[in-house]
């Protein structure tokens, strides 16, 4: 058998428990033979032909009971050295490519806060988001469920007059707000 990221072990010490002998092989070597046959395919049915052919051609040794533990040990600082190194790769990545980038950013919060006290005051000032936030609370909505949205709406605005300089907001005509509440009433009827 090949490795299978320490399932093999338990297999291999049950097989032991009922003195079947086995042999552990390198996956590395194994997926090297089949390269060298010319074989890309991979499957369970493949692998276990594979190996088995890997064995009879190249041979492998039986392991006895006691190198199991040398195996899963090996098999340990190896995973160990992997999780090493790639710590010091994301470290340096860290260091040398995100930290300098992140350090010319304005931070994450700053900008929530900058808008939702944006937002805060939009409410009470500004008919088309102060409309918006009361909308969205008359449909049940607390506070904090209802200024988000109304964030997301100052920004939208803002957007679009950065798009278009001449685009001049408009709030929603009073019709249409006292036909929503008409509708709102009968509904509640």
């Amino acid at each position: 058998m090949e490795p299978t990221g320490g399932y093999e072990l338990e297999l291999i010490a049950f097989m032991h428990k009922f003195d079947v002998p086995v042999a552990y092989t390198d996956a590395l070597r194994v997926r090297q033979f089949a390269r060298a046959e010319g074989n890309l395919s991979k499957n369970d049915a493949i692998d276990a032909a594979l190996i088995s052919r890997f064995a009879d051609k190249i041979g492998v040794r039986v392991l006895e009971a006691q190198e199991v533990e040398a195996v899963e040990l090996k098999r340990k600082a190896k995973f160990r050295q992997t999780m090493v190194d790639s710590r010091t790769a994301m470290i340096n990545r860290l260091e040398t490519e995100i930290d300098p980038e992140m350090k010319a950013l304005p931070k994450g919060k700053d900008v929530r806060n900058a808008l939702y006290m944006a937002a805060v005051a939009s409410i009470k000032w500004n008919a088309i988001l102060g409309g918006y936030y009361r909308k969205k609370r008359a449909e049940g909505h607390p506070h904090k469920w209802a200024i988000v949205p109304t964030m997301r709406k100052l920004l939208s605005l803002l957007n679009r007059i950065a798009r278009d300089p001449g685009f001049i907001p408009m709030p929603e005509p009073e019709s249409t707000k006292q036909n929503a509440n008409v509708g709102r009433k009968k509904k509640a009827a």
